[in-house]
């Protein structure tokens, strides 16, 4: 259902201007327990066992290569490649990244925005056009 309702959001896009660009950011990992509970039970200073959803980023970037939108997930930026392990803090200060279960504090927004933005320049600087249906 998800990837018919967004193939079809992506078409009225592509149908209505066909230039544009479009980028799809999934969600970031999101904590089983409170971010300062998993923190506290960590293995690492940075890093705790986050709950991912690899199959719904893989429905997401499929569509969006269907339709020629660019996907990006924070979980690549934030978490071991192919793991649930992921970045709970930036350094051993003991500053979240998290200000809750699932919601970026002010610095974990900073970390993923600066993160992802090499990635949204190139997009948005591109001069090919998108290859949408």
């Amino acid at each position: 259902e998800l990837s018919t309702k967004l193939g079809a959001l992506l078409g009225r896009i592509h149908q209505a201007s066909p230039s544009s660009k479009v980028i799809i950011i999934s969600n970031v990992p999101r904590w089983y327990v409170s971010p300062e509970h998993a923190y506290k039970f960590a293995q690492s200073t940075t890093h705790a066992t986050a709950l991912t959803l690899p199959e719904i980023d893989a429905t997401l970037s499929k569509v969006a290569q269907q339709y020629g939108a660019t996907f990006i997930s924070p979980s690549s930026y934030l978490c071991y490649k192919g793991t649930t392990t992921c970045r709970i803090a930036l350094d051993v200060s003991g500053k979240l990244n998290y200000i809750d279960y699932g919601h970026l504090s002010k610095q974990g927004s900073l970390h993923v925005v600066e993160a992802i933005a090499p990635k949204l320049l190139d997009v948005i600087s591109s001069t090919t056009p998108p290859t949408g249906r």
